[in-house]
C-alpha cells in the first residue's frame, strides 16, 4: 500500500466494500449495545448515526456516513438474536444517490449478569444487483457498570467469504460505547472505534450516536 488513496480503497473493501460494476458497498463497525441481554421476551429497537474518516501517512479524510436500524430479541435469558440494516453513502453525495445497504443478522450469546457476550454477525452488503459476504467474530465486555451507565469494549474481526478478492485481509476494528439511560425504557448510546489491518500502517475511525427502546415483558 503506496500511497492514501489506496490504503482507503483497502480498507473500506475490507469493511465490506467490494467493487462490482464500480459500485462500492460499505461495512459501519461500530455496535450501538452492551454486553448485556435482554432477557426472555424483551425487544430492542435501536437506530444509529455514524460518520467514518480515514488515516494514512499523515494525511486523513472524512469518508462516508451510515444510517442505521437495528432490533434485539430476547430468546432466553442468556440468548438473544439480532437483525440490523444499515445504508451507507461517501461523504459528498446524498443519501439515495450511489449508496450502498447492509443487512445483519446476529445470535448473541453471554453471561446472565450482562459482563461478557459474543456474537457472530452475518453479514451481506448489497447495492444495484451486487453482494458480498462478511463474518464478523465479536466479543463485547462491559468495562463500566453503574445504574443509569455502562461502557462496552468491543474488540471484532472482519472476515470476507468471498473467495478469489483482491482485497481479501481480515481486519481488527476496536470499538467503546457507552450505554446512559434516561428513562425505563430509552437509552443514549455515543460510540468511537477504531479499524486496521494488523502489521500495515492505515487506520479507519468511527464515530456516532444512537438511541435505543426496549419493549415487552419477561416471558415466564
Amino acid at each position: 500500500m503506496k500511497n492514501f488513496r489506496k490504503i482507503t480503497a483497502a480498507g473500506m473493501i475490507a469493511m465490506g466494500l467490494l467493487f462490482l460494476s464500480n459500485q462500492a458497498q460499505a461495512q459501519i463497525f461500530g455496535e450501538y449495545q452492551s454486553a448485556g441481554l435482554l432477557g426472555k421476551g424483551k425487544i430492542e429497537a435501536s437506530t444509529h448515526f455514524t460518520g467514518v474518516s480515514t488515516s494514512y501517512g499523515g494525511e486523513s479524510a472524512y469518508t462516508f456516513n451510515g444510517l442505521g436500524l437495528q432490533a434485539g430479541f430476547g430468546l432466553g435469558e442468556r440468548f438473544e438474536l439480532r437483525t440490523r440494516y444499515e445504508r451507507l453513502w461517501f461523504d459528498g453525495l446524498g443519501i439515495g444517490d450511489g449508496g450502498f445497504n447492509n443487512l445483519t443478522l446476529a445470535p448473541k450469546l453471554g453471561k446472565e449478569d450482562g459482563r461478557f457476550a459474543f456474537m457472530l454477525p452475518i453479514v451481506m452488503a448489497f447495492a444495484e444487483g451486487d453482494q458480498s459476504f462478511q463474518i464478523h467474530p465479536t466479543v463485547l465486555v462491559s468495562i463500566l457498570r453503574l445504574e443509569k451507565m455502562n461502557l462496552t469494549f468491543s474488540p471484532k474481526y472482519l472476515i470476507s467469504l468471498d473467495e478469489g478478492s483482491e482485497f481479501s485481509d481480515s481486519f481488527l476494528a476496536l470499538n467503546l460505547g457507552a450505554g446512559i439511560g434516561f428513562s425505563e425504557q430509552w437509552v443514549l448510546r455515543p460510540e468511537l472505534g477504531l479499524m486496521f489491518l494488523p502489521g500495515e500502517e492505515g487506520t479507519f475511525f468511527n464515530f456516532g450516536l444512537g438511541i435505543s427502546r426496549r419493549m415487552g415483558n419477561p416471558k415466564d
